[in-house]
């Protein structure tokens, strides 16, 4: 059985997960993170533990622009180390940030050789994960929408939720760049076991 750790921004990603661990509902409310993973693998892994961006801890290695980014991604990997996870997945929005992808990329690379033994499914939302909806939905310009939260019109988890588990996700719109390579990492990473 796998052992995955999560890391999102926020509810929409980490459903229950992104409270506090005293607060957490039993059993665990799923956010869009573990949803697209149950796409792509239904069984053979569980979530352990997950952890809101803004509590990472960072691993403090190295400065220079877009640090934090590179910080975080390290840090949420020891994080997945030190929890006996063997897979760690997460998804940054890139908020109108372009060198964002670069540096959370760069990360993932460092990451590989620092932590041989957890394997990173992780990636940016171009600009935010609700412009995956809107991909899964079939709208050919998802990674153009400069507000997809406000675009996508859908308010509440379950409802972002029911557009996952409905999705053909082996037919995406060709510009569904962001998430086509999130989901290529996931069914590579997840087949091995």
């Amino acid at each position: 059985m796998l052992r995955v750790f999560l890391a999102g921004e926020g509810s929409d990603e980490l459903g229950g997960f992104a409270r506090e661990p005293a607060y957490r509902p039993i059993p665990h409310e799923p956010g869009l993170v573990e949803a697209l993973l149950r796409r792509v693998r239904v069984d053979g892994w569980q979530v352990v533990d997950a952890v809101p961006w803004r509590r990472i801890v960072k691993l403090k290695v190295g400065k220079g622009m877009h640090g934090a980014e590179r910080r975080n991604v390290l840090g949420f990997v020891l994080m997945a180390s030190e929890a006996g996870c063997t897979v760690a997945a997460f998804v940054r929005d890139r908020d109108r940030d372009p060198e964002r992808a670069a540096a959370i990329e760069s990360a993932i690379d460092e990451c590989s050789a620092r932590f041989s033994a957890v394997r990173v499914i992780g990636g940016v939302a171009v600009e935010a994960i609700e412009a995956w909806l809107l991909a899964i939905n079939g709208d050919l310009r998802s990674e153009e929408h400069s507000d997809p939260k406000n675009l996508l019109g859908i308010a509440g988890l379950h409802a972002k939720i029911a557009i996952v588990d409905s999705a053909d996700l082996d037919h995406l719109p060709r510009d569904a760049v962001s998430l086509g390579a999130w989901l290529g990492r996931a069914r590579t990473t997840l087949a091995r076991d």
